[in-house]
């Protein structure tokens, strides 16, 4: 059924532009053989959620209790669909930021801030506004304490969220109360480890102590400490020195350290208690090696959140290697800095942090710190709303963007249309010709006013969608060359309000057609400009929602200045040739640059990972141009029932054909379902008796 249904859109996209949705959803089938389009690469994305009726997000909730009190965790966890993203809790002017609200209740109170288990990806946008974004899955805990007497095991506590998760090519969809409002329950008591770790940790034959502490104990919001991570070597021996990560082809391994879940905190880069040796090592690879001796002490800034309150635990993770003449084996540990915010402060009362062996590879550290320092020496901050003078440069480059629509390939069908309805219009009135190209601007006006509504209020773009996703590309791929054999002469496009359909325009233009033919024009030249377009809604995110309208006028006023032109100075016209046989030779030449245009789209399917669809690509433009053809053999003067009916054996045919390319023409997928390397999963595994394929690589 769904491959009908895509079936159906196309041919409906194909014979009605004007009724291009804006929102295309189909939902989801499942079945036990055969392709479904939407497992195709792009086939998933889309506007509001693509062809995948599923949510795509999801919210659970519980909480725990600690067995030996009436503390506990309140939990909320976010699932979201691949390719898509939610955002961190902070106020930013790129985001729109996730929000808690717990019912409140004599039963129970909220004892501290809810914190993420991972920290966002911090990124910023073309204008330098910052944005946090979580992917996959994200799980907020938030201190809780219960009343005496209440039990546990009957308890249910309401959250609601609120916020929007966003997809680059689909746009954002705010949260749905009736999705984002889960009541917790109790799933498990919790023990506190009677082993945290150690203060002071040394590995097994290893020649280097670690030991850290936290200056303070206590910090109000928004406040700083510092964090003291100290080493002592053995006489001999040296560790070496702090970095970002280690270089591909260095033969040792540089400290490095980081803090995989900082919860909101902002850190300083690591400073040293004294400056490393230099020393000349002679390989080409490395000829210096920077090191410590004896004893070195890094100290870390950190900074609270300023809405943060109650006890948070940091986590962080170090990698180390200490040698003399020979080298002990490089140690990864992890390592809990407990802190407190609260309204009063306690300076100078130091808390030591502990340390354990952590399970993860010297590689995996290297890139996680790399990633984490270079985000984190740019702490997410407000950007000031956008100036005067931004704004006219803006929508000075707007306007030129618009203007540029014009010579896009997709539009070129429509733009042949309009000129032929130029050269008719020579012989009417001056007030008759203004009016038509003012209705046709009017069209063109209309659907920037509503991409407009819909970057300003919803965060949506779609033309970036139709070019960088399979789906659209099959589209416009569709479109282009069905307008191709309209030009050609094999069928007619019926558009509102044009006498005889596109092959007749010289006819008359009616206001009615000339304002579809707007539209018409648009949209056409919409998906060819995802470079154009997706600049004018980075621009207004996060501004007023008059900036936004403000923009896309712009450029919808530079895509329809050429028509207001003519239709102020019709004397224009005159330059063009006088009607005749020439305009069906106009007409058909268009017919062959759009063909040209068609192999131009198709080039996307010459590469990877696309390549393998190319043959259904073009079995289903063969069933087009067959649909197009038997719907072109009915002659546009006929009864109602007989075009309906051809149109039926059109639509059929062109179902027909999709359903066949889609299913029979592409390579069947087989792929193994990697999964990240655990020894617990291993484990489990193995006692089920399974056949397990590792892939591994040599130390690094």
């Amino acid at each position: 059924m769904i491959k009908f249904l895509v079936s159906v859109c196309i041919v409906a996209l194909l014979s009605c532009g004007p009724c291009l949705p804006l929102n295309l959803t189909l939902a989801q089938t499942e079945t036990s053989e055969g392709l479904l389009l939407q497992d195709l690469p792009g086939f998933g994305d889309g506007f509001g959620g693509g062809f995948d009726a599923t949510p795509e997000y999801a919210f659970e909730g519980d909480f725990t209790m600690n067995e030996a009190s009436r503390n506990g965790h309140l939990n909320v966890t976010l699932q979201i669909k691949p390719e898509w993203h939610g955002y961190s809790q902070k106020k930013l002017d790129g985001q729109s930021p996730t929000k808690f609200k717990v019912t409140e209740s004599e039963q129970f109170k909220v004892t501290g801030p809810f914190v993420p288990n991972v920290d966002p990806v911090p990124k910023k946008n073309v204008l330098d506004q910052a944005v946090e974004e979580f992917s996959g899955a994200v799980t907020w805990t938030a201190p809780i304490q219960l009343s005496d007497g209440v039990d546990e095991k009957k308890l249910e506590i309401k959250v609601r969220i609120d916020g929007q998760v966003c997809n680059d090519k689909a746009g954002c969809i705010p949260f749905d109360p009736s999705i984002s409002t889960v009541e917790a329950a109790f799933s498990q008591y919790t023990v506190e480890s009677s082993e945290p770790g150690e203060t002071i940790f040394r590995a097994p034959n290893g020649h280097a102590e670690i030991s850290g502490q936290l200056v303070d104990s206590a910090v109000a919001p928004g406040g700083t400490t510092q964090l003291k991570i100290t080493a002592v070597m053995d006489p001999g021996w040296h560790i070496y020195k702090l970095e970002k990560s280690k270089a591909e082809k260095r033969s040792s391994i540089p400290t490095m350290l980081y803090f995989p879940r900082k919860s909101g905190w902002t850190t300083s880069w690591p400073s040293p208690s004294e400056e490393p040796i230099e020393h000349a090592f002679g390989l080409k690879e490395e000829p210096v090696q920077y090191y410590h001796e004896n004893r070195v002490t890094w100290t870390v800034d950190l900074t609270a959140p300023a809405d943060s309150y109650g006890n948070i635990t940091l986590n962080g993770v170090m990698v180390y290697q200490v040698c003399d003449e020979a080298c002990d084996r490089p140690q990864t540990i992890q390592f809990q800095v407990p802190i407190k915010v609260a309204d009063n402060p306690i300076v100078g009362e130091p808390v030591a942090i502990t340390f354990e062996v952590a399970d993860a590879t010297t590689v995996a550290v290297s890139k996680a710190s790399k990633t984490y320092w270079e985000t984190a020496d740019t702490a997410a901050g407000t950007v000031p709303k956008i100036s005067p003078a931004t704004l006219s440069t803006y929508l000075l480059m707007a306007f030129v963007a618009g203007l540029i629509l014009n010579a896009m390939p997709c539009v070129l069908p429509v733009i042949g249309l309009k000129v032929m309805s130029f050269v008719q219009q020579a012989g009417e009135s001056r007030f008759k010709i203004f009016m038509l190209n003012l209705i046709f601007a009017l069209g063109l006006m209309t659907v920037f006013w509503v991409l407009a509504t819909l970057a300003a209020f919803f965060g949506m773009g779609w033309g970036d969608w139709l070019t960088k996703s399979m789906m659209g590309s099959i589209i416009i791929t569709s479109v282009v060359f069905a307008f191709g054999l309209s030009m050609l002469g094999v069928w007619e496009i019926p558009i509102p309000g044009l006498s005889g359909g596109a092959g007749k325009m010289a006819e008359e233009e009616g206001l009615m057609g000339a304002y579809f033919l707007g539209i018409l024009t648009t949209i056409l030249a919409t998906p060819c400009t995802g470079p154009l377009l997706v600049p004018a809604t980075t621009i207004i995110a996060g501004q007023p929602a008059w900036v936004a309208y403000a923009v896309f006028t712009f450029l919808g006023l530079g895509m329809a200045s050429p028509y207001l032109l003519i239709g102020l100075f019709p004397g224009a016209i005159k330059w063009l040739p006088r009607p005749g046989a020439w305009m069906n030779t106009f007409k058909q030449v268009t017919g062959f640059v759009l063909m040209g245009t068609v192999v131009f789209l198709l080039a996307a399917f010459t590469e990877e990972p696309w390549s393998e669809y190319m043959v259904a690509v073009l079995t289903t433009l063969l069933f087009i141009s067959l649909a197009c053809w038997w719907i072109g053999r009915t002659s546009l003067a006929a009864e109602l029932p007989e075009k309906l009916k051809a149109w039926a054996w059109g639509i059929g045919i062109l179902s027909f054909g999709t359903l066949l390319s889609f299913n029979f023409l592409i390579p069947p997928k087989y792929e193994l379902n990697w999964q990240e390397f655990s020894k617990a999963r291993l484990g489990e595994l193995q006692a089920e008796s399974r056949i397990v394929f590792i892939d591994f690589t040599g130390p690094n």
